[in-house]
């Protein structure tokens, strides 16, 4: 049932900030939900089901800076390529989905992304 699953998912978020409360600069390591979560009476999980917050979480501020950093070069290089709108619909969508899963630590959706990262920095061909 959907509102069953969404009062889960808000208070596996409640927990992830609470557990980034604790450690906001440096955060808890890789997979931090999985070391808190049963001290703040939550259910076993991988994640924090939002990748802001799982981010937060195990990486904290500082952990999450040079993230930032490396994402928003692709994305202010975007602007001026003419699949710019292509181009943002699938940022918006990915990181609409982003905010109830964190499915970009997989493999396949961290393969996908990355390639999707560097999708500016590919230089069109022209014919001569």
């Amino acid at each position: 049932d959907a509102a069953n699953n969404i009062a889960k998912r808000a208070d596996i978020w409640k927990i992830g900030l609470k557990g980034f409360l604790e450690h906001p600069l440096f955060g808890r390591g890789t997979m931090g939900y999985l070391q808190i979560y049963s001290r703040f009476g939550g259910k076993v999980n991988f994640h924090c089901h939002n990748l802001i917050i799982d981010l937060l979480l195990s990486f904290g501020v500082v952990g999450i800076a040079p993230l930032i950093v490396f994402v928003a070069r692709p994305i202010v290089k975007a602007f001026k390529s003419r699949y710019a709108p292509i181009f943002f619909a699938v940022l918006i969508a990915v990181l609409v989905h982003s905010l109830v899963d964190v499915t970009l630590i997989w493999i396949q959706t961290g393969a996908l992304a990355a390639l999707f990262i560097s999708f500016p920095y590919i230089k069109e061909q022209k014919n001569d």
